[in-house]
């Protein structure tokens, strides 16, 4: 077997394992929301206490929206008023399994 396959064979094992694909899946989605607010905040030249305020909430909640690793709660409401904020609609998208 080469090492393709090998890493091929092995993230087939992990992602079957539901708590690593769930931890996948959310450092996944953190990730996005993490780059895609990041890039609308310095196209806006807001910083982090702008938008801190702006976003009606303490410095803690606004760093875990811009964080790119999962860390703390984060809730929709939140995602969803930071993403009006910064004018993004947000969707989730629910897909059948292959």
């Amino acid at each position: 077997m080469d090492e393709t396959n090998d890493f091929e064979a092995l993230v087939a094992e992990v992602m079957a394992d539901r708590n690593a694909r769930v931890a996948y899946i959310e450092n996944s989605i953190r990730r996005e929301i993490a780059e895609r607010f990041e890039s609308a905040l310095a196209a806006r030249g807001m910083g982090v206490q702008d938008f801190t305020a702006r976003l009606g909430t303490g410095l803690a909640q606004a760093r875990r929206v811009l964080a790119r690793e999962v860390g703390g709660d984060l809730t929709l409401n939140t995602i969803c008023r930071a993403a009006d904020l910064l004018g993004f609609d947000v969707e989730v998208r629910l897909t059948p399994k292959a």
